[in-house]
């Protein structure tokens, strides 16, 4: 065996201590590796084979250092086939390994990051392969799709967001080797829908889909609110104009009805007519400033008030929308307690608990139980229900014998937008806008319900004291008289007619005049011919404001009274100001315009009449 220098300084060898024997090349391979290296010759050999070649390690003699080499050896063969001559190339290929094994150990690092990167991202992601069945998922697939890893490995990913339409446009999207992205709503039972926004990606290296899922619940909400007030602000503008055009018609509905009253004699059958409709006039007038008050989402003004009647009436109006399989039992107590609240809210209270207790019992006969009486709340039981204090309250319950709730439900009842039911059976937010409502009034809401025997909802509002309850009703005193001369104006000639009749009634001279122009014109005519202004503040061309200026500037001290339908412009602040000593709200009583103008004359500037 003859070896060239280069083996020599490879193998670290000086070539006086060194026989070039097979045996000493051997010698100089690693231990580990000689059986590998001797098999691959004497394989080459024994298969008759030209060459092999084979990547191992030797130990230098001169330093002991471990080096890796590549050897390649090619056998020469006589005619009868025998090895006559092997010739033998040996690389140290050292620096080469350690420079892939460097590469490699990067490559392992960065796949790790890439890993704990993916692991830790808020956006969930999922690997399948080419027919949907789930190979990895991250951490924040479980959270979003409230799945652990364990149970979702190995299932297929298109079973579990089925039924939702976009879900098929998806997996034939990716089947056709195409990208999808779009929205999934993913629904479980009894649990709150998640909104996703998924991208699903085919993959060629491994072949497989690359799926990634955001959640975007929040942001669905978020726009849905946008769309709502915008919604809410176009239901305001629309509000405000039929609030002014309702107010103007019930005022000439007030007001001649009042006139009738003072022309029918004792006796008469009308007088016993004629109230009623005042009443469904004042009513009317109510439900106009709840509509503005709700569309224009105002905060509502609270006043003690007795609750039973309220909730009698609410009770009435909801009777109307139930099916007839649903009965209806009431038990109306405690008819002299008060609380401080707004009746608009003690409505919308009673019907979200009625209808989520018709709803409940999905269209099939059942029972209703209304009931209202007072509580006791002890510091047991305060202690049992967040919010509650101890001391007495008024309880209003609600109880169904529909399908009842599971513990996990009822647990979340009260949460926004949580909801059991159908797309298009709620929005989930009736039982959280309860909520709030009384949390807001210092009260508390607790719920009872059993699997397949129904649910009570109790709602708890502080009952106020005796000396801070409402008097009795006394009898609303006369419309008063008198002899004033007043300059009437609006543009509505019903409402200036009837207005005109009234105070001619009362004992007023009174010059009408259908504008702000019109009247401005007779004042400046004769300044001293009037003793008060009475004005409409909604008007074509000049409004009551507009009016009021011009009319100060010739005489300052001319007491001005506004009125209005409905105005964004005009409040009970614009008293004081541009000659303005009193506002009053369409529709009015005699009694209401009377009272106020008796005032407004006696020098009580600043007055405010109304509702």
């Amino acid at each position: 065996m003859t070896w060239s220098d280069e083996v020599y300084r490879i193998f670290g060898l000086q070539p006086k201590e060194f026989a070039a024997t097979y045996e000493a090349f051997l010698a100089a391979v690693h231990p580990d590796d000689r059986d590998a290296v001797d098999a691959a010759y004497q394989g080459s050999l024994r298969e008759g084979r030209d060459s092999y070649e084979i990547e191992h390690r030797i130990i230098r003699r001169d330093s002991g250092e471990v080096r890796t080499v590549h050897e390649k050896c090619e056998h020469f063969r006589n005619a009868a086939g025998q090895v006559v001559r092997s010739i033998g190339m040996v690389l140290d290929i050292t620096e080469r390994k350690r420079a892939e094994a460097l590469r490699q150990a990067l490559i392992e690092q960065e796949r790790l990051r890439l890993g704990a990167a993916v692991e830790m991202a808020s956006e969930a992601v999922v690997m399948a392969d080419q027919e949907g069945r789930i190979l990895y998922v991250n951490a924040a697939f479980e959270k979003i799709n409230r799945l652990n890893k364990a149970a979702a490995v190995n299932r297929n990913y298109f079973e579990l967001i089925a039924g939702d339409a976009p879900a098929a446009e998806m997996r034939a999207f990716v089947g056709r080797g195409e990208a999808w992205n779009g929205h999934l709503k993913l629904e479980r039972p009894g649990e709150r829908a998640v909104e996703l926004e998924v991208v699903a990606t085919p993959v060629k290296e491994p072949p497989g889909i690359l799926i990634t899922e955001r959640d975007i619940t929040q942001e669905v909400v978020l726009q849905e609110q946008v769309r709502q007030a915008q919604k809410m602000e176009a239901l305001g503008t629309l509000a405000g104009g039929i609030a002014h055009d309702f107010n103007n018609i019930l005022g000439a509905i007030t007001i001649n009805t009042e006139l009738a009253l003072l022309d029918a004699e004792e006796g008469c059958p009308a007088r016993e007519s004629l109230p009623l409709i005042l009443r469904a006039a004042e009513r009317g007038k109510e439900l106009v400033k709840q509509i503005v008050t709700f569309s224009r989402q105002r905060e509502w003004e609270r006043s003690p008030l007795r609750i039973a009647p309220i909730v009698q009436e609410a009770l009435q109006l909801f009777r109307a929308t139930l099916p007839e399989s649903v009965a209806v039992h009431e038990t109306i107590g405690a008819e002299s307690a008060a609380v401080e609240a707004h009746p608009a809210q003690v409505h919308q209270i009673l019907s979200n608990l009625c209808q989520n207790a018709s709803l409940a019992m999905r269209g099939k006969p059942g029972r209703l139980e209304v009931k209202l009486d007072t509580a006791y709340v002890d510091a047991a039981m305060a202690a049992r229900h967040s919010g509650l204090k101890p001391g007495p309250y008024v309880r209003l319950s609600v109880a169904d014998s529909g399908c009842g709730m599971s513990r996990e439900v009822l647990s979340r009842v009260f949460e926004p937008f949580f909801t059991t039911r159908s797309p298009g059976e709620g929005s989930g937010l009736g039982l959280s806008v309860v909520h709030g409502i009384v949390k807001s009034y210092g009260g508390a809401i607790t719920a009872y319900s059993e699997v397949g025997k129904g649910s009570t909802f109790s709602v708890f509002l502080p009952l106020l004291p005796e000396d801070s309850r409402l008097p009795e009703k006394m009898s609303a005193p006369s419309a008063e008289t008198g002899t004033e001369r007043i300059l009437l104006v609006d543009d509505d000639p019903v409402q200036l007619k009837s207005l005109a009749r009234m105070l001619e009634k009362l004992g007023y001279k009174v010059t009408a005049r259908a504008s702000g122009q019109t009247a401005a014109t007779a004042f400046k005519r004769n300044p001293n011919a009037f003793d008060l202004v009475v004005t409409d503040q909604t008007m074509p061309r000049m409004s009551g404001l507009e009016l009021a200026k011009s009319l100060v500037q010739i005489q300052p001290d001319i007491p001005i009274i506004l009125n209005t339908g409905f105005s964004e412009r005009v409040n009970g602040e614009s008293v004081g100001k541009d000659g303005i000593r009193a506002f009053i709200m369409k529709p009015f009583t005699a009694r209401e315009l009377s009272g106020l103008i008796r005032r407004v004359i006696k020098g009580g500037a600043g007055s405010r009449g109304g509702a």
